[in-house]
């Protein structure tokens, strides 16, 4: 049978895992895609740079979104990690 270790170490860092990608993370990640959508409003920014933008905007929005699809990702293996560490440790925490 292979060795299982955890510890309470292991616990709190998982744990706080979960705090960054459910609390800050997703919510600037979110707020960087509203962010993104504001500058391509004409009466919000015009002018040569805000066009040569508005024309990457559609990229900039993709990317972000497949960053925030992957901090969902992160936050479902964040879970599943607390609940093996859990299990592995007979009850810590």
């Amino acid at each position: 049978m292979a060795r299982v270790l955890t510890t309470q170490e292991a616990l709190t860092q998982v744990r706080e895992m979960e705090r960054i990608i459910n609390g800050d993370l997703q919510s600037n990640v979110n707020r960087l895609l509203q962010l993104t959508q504001r500058l391509t409003d004409p009466a919000v920014w015009a002018g040569g740079a805000a066009n040569r933008y508005r024309s990457q905007a559609e990229n900039w929005r993709t990317c972000i979104q497949n960053a925030l699809q992957k901090v969902r990702e992160m936050q479902d293996q964040a879970e599943l990690i607390n609940t093996r560490i859990r299990e592995a440790g007979g009850g810590l925490g």
